[in-house]
C-alpha cells in the first residue's frame, strides 16, 4: 500500500485503478486477515480512503449456521460453508469489481508473461488450464505479469498484474493454493509491453505430441470475437473495450489451439516465440 493501511470498525476503505471500494465485515479478526492479504490481493496501486469516498461495497455475512454470504452494492454474490473458502472467494470478488470498474484500463481475463519485450496474453476462463501453463513458460525464462489479468491500457499495453498464481491440483481440482512467481524463479514485469501475441488455447488431455501443435491464425474479426468473450468491462465501457481490443487485434499474432501438457507445449511455443519475435 502507498499509504499505511487503517481499518474504520468492521471496514475498510481503499481505491485500486480508480476503483473506489469498501470492504465491510461483521467482525473485525476477519478484517485483519483481509488487511494482511491486501497487496496479494491487489498487488499494485493500493491507496486507502475515506468511507465517504466509496462507489462500491463488498459485505461479508457470517451466519450462526456457519454459512458465509459475500454481497457487492446489496446483491448476493456467494454463498457457502466454511471460513475456509471465505478469504479466496473474497479476493476474487474484490479483483473482479476492480476489474469490472477500472478507469482507464481493460482487464482481460487472462494470463500474461512477456518474451523479448513482447507480451504473450493467454484469454480463457477459470479451469482451462492457464495458471498451468504460465508457470511452465516462467519456469523457462518468460518474464511474469499475471496469471489471471492482463491489464491494457489505452494505447493496447500490458501492464503487469502479479499477484501470486493461483494453482489447483496439488491438494485437489477446486482448491487453490498460492505461490509467489519467485518459487518458479521467475522475473516479474515492470514495464508496460505492447502485445506481440494473443494465444486462444484449451487443455486437452487426448494430445501426446505438443512439437506438432497446430496453430490457427486468426483475423482480426474472430480475435476481437474471442477476446471480447473474456473481457470483464465489455458492458460497463464498450466503447473504450473494443477501442483497445481493435488495437490488439490489428497489430499482435493471434493463433488458437488444442493443447497437451503444459511443460511440453510450453517448450514448443517458446521454440515459435524465438523465432518469431
Amino acid at each position: 500500500m502507498s499509504a499505511k493501511k487503517r481499518a474504520t470498525r468492521n471496514q475498510i476503505n481503499f481505491e485500486a485503478y480508480g476503483v473506489k471500494l469498501g470492504i465491510r465485515v461483521n467482525a473485525g479478526s476477519y478484517l485483519e486477515k483481509i488487511e494482511e492479504r491486501i497487496v496479494e490481493i491487489l498487488p499494485l496501486g493500493i491507496n486507502v480512503i475515506e468511507q465517504n469516498g466509496i462507489e462500491h461495497l463488498l459485505e461479508v455475512a457470517d451466519e450462526k449456521n456457519g454459512n458465509f454470504k459475500i454481497f457487492k452494492d446489496g446483491k448476493m454474490v456467494a454463498n457457502f460453508p466454511g471460513i475456509e473458502n471465505l478469504f479466496d472467494l473474497l479476493a476474487g470478488q474484490i479483483r473482479l469489481t476492480v476489474a469490472e470498474y477500472a478507469v482507464g484500463k481493460v482487464f482481460l481475463h487472462a494470463g500474461a508473461v512477456a518474451w523479448k519485450d513482447k507480451a504473450v496474453i493467454i484469454p480463457a476462463r477459470s479451469f482451462s488450464g492457464k495458471t498451468t501453463l504460465v508457470a511452465e513458460l516462467i519456469k523457462k525464462g518468460a518474464v511474469y505479469y499475471s496469471d489471471e489479468y492482463a491489464v491494457l491500457d489505452e494505447k493496447g499495453f500490458v501492464h503487469s498484474f502479479p499477484k501470486t498464481l493461483s494453482m489447483r491440483g496439488i491438494i485437489d481440482d477446486y482448491k487453490q493454493v498460492e505461490y509467489s512467481p519467485f518459487h518458479f524463479g521467475a522475473a516479474v514485469g515492470q514495464t508496460p509491453l505492447p502485445v506481440g501475441m494473443v494465444l486462444i488455447c484449451k487443455f486437452d488431455e487426448t494430445r501426446k505430441n505438443d512439437s506438432e501443435t497446430p496453430l490457427e491464425f486468426l483475423s482480426a474479426g474472430q480475435a476481437m470475437l474471442e477476446m471480447i468473450d473474456n473481457t470483464i468491462p465489455i458492458t460497463n465501457n464498450p466503447k473504450f473495450v473494443l477501442k483497445i481490443l481493435n488495437k490488439i487485434s490489428e497489430h499482435a499474432i493471434i493463433a488458437k489451439c488444442q493443447r497437451g501438457e503444459a511443460k511440453e507445449f510450453a517448450n514448443f511455443l517458446i521454440e515459435y516465440l524465438d523465432a518469431t519475435f
